[in-house]
């Protein structure tokens, strides 16, 4: 082992990750703060921030991610645009997400981000979703995405989930949102359409259940 590596920013900052994605927010922040000047560990503090519900400083660490990074810096400005949608800032997450597009245009997590925003930006305009539907249903069945990537896979579920509810397609629409829920299980969104999906198909307390955690 070289000198150095063991402790370095870059490290320091996947130690991090791993206890965030573990659950351990407190530890993850502290490890963190070993690692003040790398971008990823300005994108493991934002996740961290962002799982505590302050999203507006995640926001924030983020850009600085994105800025101070190799750009393009994926990571942060996919999620940057996640977090800017959850705040309906829809023209600001679909720049975000353009950046990537225009660099990778097949990019998976955008392309999936994307159709995540057009379904936010549509709510409940029925007309303006049945002309999107067909293109964001296409686009979602071409983004091939790599077992190693479970939250990019979620997060297709939960636009696929969305647009087999819209459809009618009430059974299709609760497996799918199920599978998206038990990996986004701190997403309301997913909870809020996986309840949606239940109670048409007469769930009613598994409905309730899958909407206990949040409560607002």
């Amino acid at each position: 082992q070289l000198d150095g590596v063991s402790d370095s920013p870059l490290r320091t900052a996947a130690r991090a990750g791993s206890a965030l994605l573990d659950g351990n927010v407190d530890e993850a922040m502290t490890i963190v703060g070993e690692a003040p000047g790398c971008p990823e560990g300005l994108f493991v503090r934002a996740l961290a921030f962002a799982e505590q519900g302050q999203l507006d400083e995640a926001i924030e660490l983020l850009d600085r991610a994105r800025q101070e990074g190799v750009p393009p810096f994926y990571p942060a400005l996919s999620e940057e645009a996640v977090l800017l949608r959850q705040r309906g800032r829809y023209s600001e997450a679909q720049k975000a997400l353009e950046i990537i597009t225009k660099v990778s245009p097949r990019h998976e997590d955008a392309i999936v981000q994307g159709a995540l925003l057009a379904l936010d930006r549509t709510g409940a305009d029925r007309n303006q979703m049945e002309k999107v539907a067909p293109m964001l249903s296409k686009s979602l069945a071409a983004v091939e995405v790599p077992e190693q990537f479970p939250l990019v896979l979620a997060y297709k579920n939960l636009a696929l989930g969305r647009l087999e509810l819209l459809s009618g397609e009430v059974d299709a629409a609760t497996r799918t949102l199920s599978q998206a829920a038990e990996v986004l299980s701190k997403n309301q969104l997913a909870a809020t359409w996986l309840a949606a999906a239940q109670r048409q198909d007469g769930n009613h307390a598994k409905a309730l259940e899958a909407i206990a955690a949040f409560p607002d």
